[in-house]
């Protein structure tokens, strides 16, 4: 960070603004608020500031009624940064005519949030050193007359002056008007002849053009003219021109890097989504015109945020870096890819004859995605979740295309990541779907639409109950009951696994001591979620549980599955021990789904194995796999002192055959089926 400066934010909404300013603050910004825009305004007229952050909805004045009276402030041309979540185009477009600098997106992506400030009042503080510059070095050449030139009309001769051309020794001094036209750019030299014609036809009070000076290199050395009329005949035609010539390379080199920037992603070089945006109405009108298909992939980088905590977001970035390489590597000169921002990739593949082709695209992309990076020393293996939509099959507007390719994307990611899906219509009704059970569950424990259901655990020697397993039900505004395998997966992405998994920790605590308090000392099983343990503070969580209930530690067993362990290795075995020194047991739900190995079962010191019910429910069929599986895991758990009990033990002869394996335990339909409170006080009785 190496500029400072004092920023105004224009915010509604207090929270924005006290993190605006604290993350600011923390570098050194000076920060000043206003709660709306009618208090913007008045501190806009009475301070200055270098760069204002305006958000687009507040209920006085909206922001483009606020940048609209900023503008007409005079000489006031600070910096304006749109914050805003709306992505309508024709608000955007709106902002920039009314004179907005840049846009930030909400949410906010607070780590960056200083770098883009500092980065755009670097530009702003650049833009005005080289308009002084400019009124300087015109103020100095008129009193030196130094870098003038003089146009003979009537003889077509002009006579450049040394300083001005010093760079090519053959442009100094008179010369035919031809000779000098010649020595411009060929691609500016039509429109330099052509504004000196329409001037001499229709003065002006002043002439100016901007061109490139035929140079050594492509571009050359970029020069503005300004000049007038000084002298005419009687009937005013215009006889002699003079003026003055400016070198404005750095300027416009400076206009081409912001104008770059604006379009394209500042740390991949890659075009970001405004440049998307009309690479896509390039690509459909191209596609209309000869009767050929459009795709557009959605790419979410997967597990990109463990990436970032766990190793940095130098070795993020340095991540986003490398893959943006292998796409271009994997996509053809006539597609565009494009970082969205974060994580997302967005590719637009053009002329595609059928479906097939992009496919084939979107394997070749998770293929060479597959080999590790080498970055700082570190071997780090990715992949993307990617989603397809194709114009027209699916749409023919860009954001109706990027929704629908977002939502094959997470259809993706639901179906394990490192693979990708197109859009179908079936996906539109989940995702509805998934959107109604979001809302259904953020009032769903205020009005008490959760139950506990229990299922025994039975001894396989005897038969006799030896814990129960918790397990959730939803009964919601409609009256269904609704299992947790359809809402546990959005309770975990929206976070409200937190309070939910906190409910379910307690009312377990609370129901099992008072079976104790009645005479059964039962183990009650609840299942954990990876959101809890990396989020919830799992730890505090279950203490406080149980000493809400006076129930003792050891008579609760959390279930974990595997991928839970398997996620952040470290994390898990630090809340395993610290819960067990006090007595809590833990077991693995669903064994022999998941990639555990000996090691990592005497890293995490379980209790128990719960095999999967997919092994038991095949073993009364004579499938010779499935019990060597169950076989297996009954003596890996007998070798680590481990009790090993069966899921979803559905016949006798299952049972039986669990027995002679050695298992202690089991649970399913063939002793009961998940029972209500009342269900399951009788049957103890």
């Amino acid at each position: 960070m190496t500029e400072t400066g004092h920023i105004l934010v224009i915010d509604d909404d207090a929270m924005t603004r006290l993190l605006v300013r604290q993350v600011l603050e923390q570098r050194g910004f000076r920060v000043a608020e206003a709660d709306c825009g009618s208090s913007g305004l008045a501190s806009l007229a009475h301070e200055t500031f270098d760069l204002v952050l305006l958000d687009l909805l507040m209920p006085d004045l909206d922001g483009f009624e606020c940048l609209r009276r900023i503008r007409q402030m005079p000489a006031h041309d600070t910096a304006v940064v749109i914050m805003t979540a709306v992505e309508d185009i024709d608000c955007v477009q709106q902002a920039y005519t009314l004179g907005a600098t840049d846009f930030i997106d909400k949410p906010i992506q607070w780590l960056l949030l200083p770098y883009r400030i500092d980065y755009l009042l670097h530009a702003q503080r650049t833009k005005r050193q080289l308009q002084e510059s400019e009124a300087r070095l015109r103020l100095s050449l008129a009193a030196a007359r130094q870098g003038l030139w003089e146009l003979n009309v009537e003889r077509n001769l002009i006579v450049i002056d040394g300083e001005m051309a010093d760079h090519d020794e053959r442009l100094v001094g008179q010369m035919p008007l031809g000779q000098w036209l010649a020595s411009i750019h060929p691609g500016d030299a039509p429109q330099v002849e052509q504004s000196y014609r329409d001037y001499l036809q229709n003065p002006t009070a002043e002439f100016r053009t901007e061109f490139r000076q035929r140079g050594s290199d492509d571009d050359g050395q970029w020069l503005l003219m300004i000049g007038r009329i000084v002298e005419t005949e009687a009937n005013g035609r215009p006889l002699r021109m003079l003026g003055t010539q400016t070198d404005i390379t750095a300027r416009k080199a400076a206009e081409a890097r912001i104008e770059y920037l604006a379009c394209h992603d500042p740390l991949t070089g890659l075009p970001n989504r405004t440049l998307l945006q009309d690479r896509f109405d390039q690509a459909v009108a191209h596609a209309v015109r000869r009767n050929m298909q459009v795709a557009l992939m959605f790419l979410d980088l997967d597990r990109f945020k463990y990436i970032n905590d766990t190793l940095g977001h130098d070795i993020g970035d340095h991540l986003l870096k490398a893959i943006a390489k292998r796409l271009k590597q994997c996509t053809r000169e006539l597609d565009t890819i494009c970082r969205q921002g974060g994580d997302e990739f967005i590719v637009i593949l053009n002329e595609l004859p059928d479906r097939e082709t992009a496919e084939r695209i979107a394997m070749k992309i998770l293929h060479h995605l597959h080999p590790p990076f080498q970055l700082e020393g570190i071997s780090l293996s990715s992949s993307f979740s990617i989603g397809i939509s194709v114009f027209p099959t699916d749409g023919r507007d860009f954001g109706e295309l990027l929704n629908k390719a977002d939502t094959a994307m997470y259809a993706a990611k639901r179906e394990g990541r490192n693979t990708y899906r197109f859009f179908s219509e079936a996906m539109q009704q989940a995702t509805l779907e998934r959107m109604h059970i979001e809302n259904g569950l953020r009032g769903a424990l205020e009005q008490q639409q959760f139950q506990l259901y229990f299922q025994p655990l039975h001894a396989l020697a005897d038969d006799r109950i030896v814990g129960v397993e918790a397990l959730l039900r939803w009964r919601g505004n409609d009256g269904h009951m609704m299992l947790p395998n359809r809402f546990i997966p959005v309770a975990e992405d929206n976070g409200l696994i937190l309070p939910i998994g906190n409910w379910v920790l307690h009312q377990a605590c609370q129901q099992n001591r008072q079976w104790h308090d009645q005479g059964y000392p039962l183990v009650i099983s609840v299942n954990v979620s990876a959101v809890q343990i990396k989020r919830g503070n799992l730890t505090d969580t279950v203490t406080r549980a149980l000493a809400d209930a006076g129930l003792h530690p050891t008579f609760l067993e959390l279930e974990l599955t595997e991928s839970v362990l398997m996620e952040d290795t470290q994390a898990v075995i630090g809340v395993i021990r610290s819960l067990k020194a006090i007595g809590v047991r833990f077991a693995i739900d669903d064994f022999g789904t998941g990639y555990s190995s000996l090691s990592y079962l005497r890293q995490f010191s379980v209790d128990k194995l719960k095999i999967d019910r997919s092994f038991v429910q095949e073993l009364d069929s004579g499938n010779v796999e499935d019990l060597a599986i169950v076989q297996a895991v009954v003596q890996m758990g007998n070798s680590l002192g481990l009790e090993t009990l069966a899921e979803g033990v559905e016949t006798g002869q299952q049972a039986e055959q669990l027995r002679q394996l050695g298992c202690h335990s089991g649970q399913g339909l063939f002793w009961n089926k998940p029972m209500h409170l009342n269900e399951f006080q009788g049957l103890l009785r």
